[in-house]
């Protein structure tokens, strides 16, 4: 196993109260309402995967975040000041500083979609159009000349759907 630095979580007045380690793992600092000091905590497994820990100290409203953010926010430097945190082997529930990275929207986005994180197209429960349906309307529009407006009323959509779709703004994955 390798070696487990501690460091207080990085927002006040929670630095107080608990830590977070390299390997992802929190702790009290200071036992409060039965609680030791020193216990490991844990956390709570969101639909999404995640692991998501509410923080909680006197007087001060409870404050829930996800365990990625807080390990990467006390123990990986971020320069650049990126916006997301990004687990490089697509496990939400490992959360060590070794698998964890900052990026932009853009690149955790593109991440997931090239290590099969993300349902798209589909694979997505919530998707009207097959991909043969999606390059038919593509097809019909830019080679054929037909409407926005008649192919989304055939397909049982709207026309700025159907304009995200040909311009490939929507469903940009199928070829």
């Amino acid at each position: 196993m390798e070696n487990e630095t501690w460091k207080p979580v990085p927002f006040p007045p929670f630095d107080e109260y608990y830590e977070v380690s390299t390997l992802g793992r929190l702790r009290v600092l200071k036992g409060r309402q039965g609680t030791k000091a020193g216990k490991i905590l844990k956390a709570t497994v969101r639909k999404t995967g995640h692991c998501q820990y509410v923080f909680k100290a006197p007087g001060i409203k409870p404050l829930p975040m996800l365990l990625h953010r807080v390990v990467a926010l006390a123990h990986i430097p971020n320069p650049d000041g990126l916006a997301e945190v990004n687990h490089r082997d697509g496990n939400k529930s490992n959360n060590g500083v070794d698998n964890l990275e900052w990026m932009t929207r853009q690149e955790n986005m593109k991440h997931a979609y090239e290590n099969g994180l993300m349902h798209v197209g589909t694979q997505n429960h919530a998707t009207k159009l097959t991909d043969d349906q999606i390059r038919e309307i593509r097809r019909r529009v830019l080679e054929g000349g037909e409407s926005r407006h008649q192919m989304a009323k055939e397909f049982g959509i709207g026309v700025s759907h159907c304009s995200r779709i040909v311009s490939g703004k929507a469903r940009r994955f199928v070829d």
